[in-house]
């Protein structure tokens, strides 16, 4: 069970971080300033934000579902990372 867990949370971890970066590379590109090393909940509100302004409904959707993918997986990470770690401490020795 702990195997399963962990491997949940790495996931999480993997997940996250590709989709944050996706979207800096997005904001960025589209004039937002962002840093690559912090502002994530800056960025999650600038991506909505884009989304927003943005007229093509296709491009519009895909930065909705980029933004609610950083939502869903930043939770993920925290209920996973909580279980996680309760395994771990309540394993017999």
């Amino acid at each position: 069970m702990i195997y399963l867990a962990g491997l949940i949370f790495f996931t999480m971890i993997v997940v996250g971080n590709i989709n944050g970066f996706l979207i800096k590379r997005v904001l960025k590109d589209n004039g937002f300033e962002t840093n690559n090393f912090s502002g994530y909940f800056r960025d999650t509100k600038n991506i909505f934000k884009l989304a927003k302004d943005t007229d093509d409904i296709k491009t519009r959707k895909k930065y909705y579902q980029m933004g609610l993918l950083d939502i869903i997986i930043s939770l993920g990470f925290l209920c996973s990372g909580f279980y996680y770690f309760y395994i771990l401490i309540s394993q017999d020795n």
